[in-house]
């Protein structure tokens, strides 16, 4: 057979074995998020935080306006409870939580529904307590409150209830019952807590705003004179030698890892929790093997794939640039799905419910360790420096791009977030081919997934 016939031959087995463990990884994801995806369940944190808000003293003015816009546009903000609600109609519980929601913006003929629903539900019967505590609390039941029952909500509410919901529903029901001290101590908590929300919230809107200013700077000066910079190494050679089939698989040896490790992981150390410091460690150990792989194949020689600190300067320059543009064409990506396709569905990475439950400093170094310092790393050396430099090497640089994009896209296996990946890594795949650096991706990447958990850092604590 000739040799070239072989070469696609294995090209095909190749890509046919990647497309195969991707499709697999897509279905596990879609399995673990039946009932609602992570992020769905992460936005009803989100809710919680922006009804939190408008009970803010530093924004009394507004709080007519705030409340009157919550309660008139429901979609606006209770949406994430709803299509949760809708995904998961047999648990009582998420019933329960949704009618507080809807309580907190007034909208008691609907919470009301919601109650009745939930204690009809399967098991439902040992949330009616919750239920008529909320009920009383909130003004659906105008019958006064005798001292012993206002003690049994009290109860119930504590047992369900956390936060500063508890504390608000607590302060509604010790009104009911005429304890205004009570009650405006435990509103004067919530407050004090909804400021520092609100600081928190109105600088991180600033300084996002500040990035996508200048982000559009930075693309438009891109567009005008970037051809002219001279960004690339010259005083290296950054040429890849290595054999573009053999780097093309490193694709599947990342999946066959991946899963070898996993697997080991569960069956010859017994890990079955899946917290997040079990998910750092597995993807640590992935990424050492992965890259022990990507040394071998370039045998040493790391500049081929972008590793070298030659012209840090430009790499640190091109790099924060990246940072700026990313929203803004990440931002256009998301409007131009919309106008398409409509709203697009919450993104399935598991990441989201981890940061949304990790309440401790140790999970939450260990997530931001893997995802912005050493993931963008490895996915830089592997995604720019071998698959893109793979394809450089038999295809032009206007269909490498976006063929490495669209590979880093549908690597993710989540398909609501395959649009932003594949503008987020055609963007990479630019810089990269500019600069000949992963350092330079790897700035932009790292500090664009640093930025994204700080986001949701800021929306989940």
């Amino acid at each position: 057979m000739p040799r070239p016939v072989l070469r696609s031959l294995v090209f095909a087995l190749i890509t046919l074995i990647w497309i195969s463990l991707t499709v697999s990884r897509f279905h596990s994801v879609q399995q673990a998020n039946r009932g609602g995806s992570a992020l769905e369940k992460a936005q009803t944190t989100v809710t919680e935080k922006v009804l939190l808000v408008t009970r803010a003293t530093g924004i009394e003015q507004y709080r007519g306006v705030l409340q009157t816009q919550l309660g008139d546009r429901l979609n606006l903000v209770l949406t994430p409870w709803d299509e949760l609600v809708k995904a998961s109609p047999d648990d009582p519980a998420l019933a329960v939580r949704y009618a507080t929601a809807l309580l907190l913006v007034g909208k008691s003929a609907e919470a009301d529904g919601q109650l009745t629903r939930a204690v009809a539900l399967k098991g439902g019967e040992k949330l009616a307590g919750v239920a008529r505590a909320l009920r009383e609390a909130y003004g659906l039941v105008k019958a006064p409150l005798p001292p012993t029952r206002v003690e049994q909500d009290r109860a119930a509410l504590e047992q369900f209830q956390e936060g500063w919901i508890r504390d608000e529903s607590l302060a509604s029901l010790y009104e009911k019952a005429g304890d205004r001290e009570r009650a405006r101590a435990l509103r004067a908590s919530v407050s004090a807590l909804a400021d520092s929300v609100a600081a928190r919230l109105t600088a991180l809107v600033y300084t996002l705003v500040g990035i996508f200013c200048t982000g559009v700077l930075v693309l438009l000066a891109w567009l005008i004179v970037g051809r002219r910079w001279n960004v690339r190494t010259t005083d290296l050679e950054v040429e890849p030698r290595f054999d573009p089939l053999a780097g093309w698989s490193m694709i599947v040896a990342w999946q066959v890892i991946a899963i070898a490790v996993s697997l080991f992981a569960y069956y010859g150390l017994g890990v079955t929790s899946r917290g997040p410091i079990d998910v750092a460690a597995i993807q640590i150990i992935v990424y050492g093997l992965l890259l022990v792989c990507v040394g071998v194949l370039v045998r040493g020689r790391w500049a081929e794939v972008g590793v070298h600190l030659h012209r840090q300067g430009v790499a640190v320059a091109m790099g924060l640039g990246g940072l700026c543009a990313a929203p803004v064409l990440l931002l256009a990506v998301q409007m131009l799905v919309y106008f398409v396709a409509g709203p697009a569905r919450p993104s399935a990475n598991p990441v989201f419910e981890f940061l949304r439950d990790a309440n401790e400093a140790l999970p939450l170094v260990a997530l931001f360790v893997v995802i912005a310092i050493l993931g963008p790393l490895l996915e830089e050396i592997c995604f720019r420096g071998v698959v893109y430099g793979a394809l450089r090497q038999v295809v032009p640089v206007w269909l490498a791009i976006p063929a490495s994009a669209a590979v880093f896209s549908l690597a993710h296996a989540d398909l609501n977030a395959a649009a932003p990946l594949f503008v987020l890594g055609s963007l990479l795949a630019y810089i990269y081919e500019r600069t000949r650096s992963v350092v330079a991706s790897w700035i932009t990447h790292a500090c664009w997934n640093g930025l994204v958990f700080s986001i949701f850092i800021t929306l989940f604590t």
